[in-house]
């Protein structure tokens, strides 16, 4: 718990035996283990529930009686926690750690979810590149349950990575879990229309920048995007210029040329570079409709927002 704790937050913590732990009854003591933490300059006491049966309306009851033996701050340590009693928590502001997963200490200002290495917190508002892509993958698919461990078979990040983007999803409540001893699973407890409507606040334009290159120099495989995937999924003209999509960190790490259409000849297209890799969101050589509407929300071309309008109209949930 104290190299989480040093590893997870960058703060000096400690733990030392609590000297009144042999003072308390019996009914205190059942289920749990004392100790005094020490994080930074703040002294609290630490409960570690060895219990199956913790219950929050009893160790509500039981503070008053506790507070005869320490009247100041207290943490609560546990090996797992369900999504559920984590909200519970929260909610009656206790504060726990769930040593390698999860830390909640709201008296010392700080609010850390799970996994969540560093100091790098998810977003106020907004979901992270892997957050967004899995949860628009799990749309897309219809994916009602999923084993965390598979996560990586569509989706290719490391488990810490996927981890954070779970727990995004989970904090955001977009979907639920359940955790049996080290497997966890996702589910998605809503019909996807319903979840659509919920996420869209933390989706965001996939589309990082818009470069040109040649026509005969765009890679095999790039599926198209912009109007050129909007006129597939709807009654719009295709554009003049095709339009494609490709992840930028394949872009930075090709050796593209672009150009300015303003001074080439040759015949050119547009392409787009996304945050993550369209192909992992596209079907028939055409980016899907979910990420193609964000990355068109932007767009004030009155033709192109009713194209969207109708495209998004027409998906079939």
């Amino acid at each position: 718990m104290i190299r989480y704790l040093q590893e997870t937050l960058g703060i000096s913590a400690k733990e030392k035996a609590w000297d009144s732990e042999e003072k308390l009854p019996l009914y205190l003591k059942r289920g749990k283990s004392y100790s005094i933490l020490q994080i930074e300059s703040a002294d609290c006491l630490c409960i570690k529930i060895t219990s199956d049966d913790f219950k929050i309306s009893t160790y509500l009851k039981q503070l008053e009686k506790l507070s005869g033996y320490w009247n100041d701050n207290i943490v609560l340590v546990f090996q797992e926690l369900s999504s559920y009693q984590r909200k519970m928590l929260i909610q009656n502001k206790i504060s726990f750690i769930v040593p390698g997963s999860q830390v909640y200490i709201p008296f010392l200002g700080m609010l850390f979810k799970e996994r969540t290495f560093g100091r790098q917190t998810t977003a106020a508002n907004k979901l992270s590149v892997t957050g967004q892509l899995l949860l628009l993958y799990v749309m897309e698919n219809k994916i009602k349950k999923i084993r965390q461990a598979d996560i990586p078979q569509f989706i290719p990040s490391s488990p810490m990575t996927i981890s954070r983007a779970v727990n995004e999803l989970i904090h955001f409540d977009l979907m639920d879990e359940k955790i049996n001893g080290r497997e966890r699973v996702l589910f998605v407890n809503s019909s996807m229309s319903d979840l659509y409507q919920k996420c869209k606040m933390y989706l965001k334009n996939p589309v990082s920048r818009t470069v040109f290159i040649r026509e005969t120099d765009v890679p095999k495989k790039l599926p198209f995007a912009g109007e050129s995937a909007l006129s597939e999924y709807s009654m719009l003209n295709p554009p003049r210029v095709n339009c494609y999509a490709m992840w930028k960190k394949k872009f930075n790490k090709s050796k593209l040329e672009t150009v300015d259409p303003n001074w080439t000849n040759d015949p050119y297209a547009m392409v787009e570079l996304w945050i993550y890799d369209p192909l992992l969101l596209s079907k028939d050589g055409y980016v899907s409709e979910l990420p193609l509407m964000l990355s068109l929300e932007n767009e004030t071309d009155e033709r192109v927002e009713e194209a969207v309008e109708t495209m998004m109209e027409n998906y079939k949930w």
